[in-house]
């Protein structure tokens, strides 16, 4: 059996979990910073994308996946303007580019968004 394990997302206390658990972990999940679309996670440190290619780095070794949360629960119909879906998708871009294979999505148009233009990325529903 493999765990998923929510991380606090900072290097220092991600090397000791990995280090710790050596092998009992699978994925590591973890929030990245941002405004818009919510994490669910805001009483740990939200990472930015910087630091995400660092812990996807630092994980990587250990064979342990991270995965992006984003339990947004409402976008007060922002969601239907383009420029919303311009900056979800380099958002989501950048996501890719950390080496981010999985994403936890629970808003509905989100996750349309994501299966038609990132079909490589795995949707976890929340």
């Amino acid at each position: 059996m493999k765990l998923m394990v929510g991380a606090k997302g900072n290097l220092e206390s991600t090397k000791v979990l990995l280090e710790e658990t050596r092998g009992m972990i699978a994925e590591l999940f973890l929030s990245v910073r941002n405004a818009k679309y919510s994490s669910g996670r805001t009483y740990v440190h939200e990472i930015d994308f910087d630091e995400l290619i660092e812990v996807a780095a630092l994980a990587r070794p250990y064979g342990v996946e991270m995965v992006a949360t984003f339990n947004t629960p409402c976008l007060g119909g922002r969601e239907a303007l383009p420029e919303f879906h311009e900056e979800f998708h380099d958002y989501l871009t950048r996501i890719r580019e950390a080496g981010i294979k999985k994403i936890v999505l629970t808003h509905p148009t989100l996750m349309r968004y994501a299966v038609k233009h990132f079909p490589e990325i795995d949707i976890i529903v929340s």
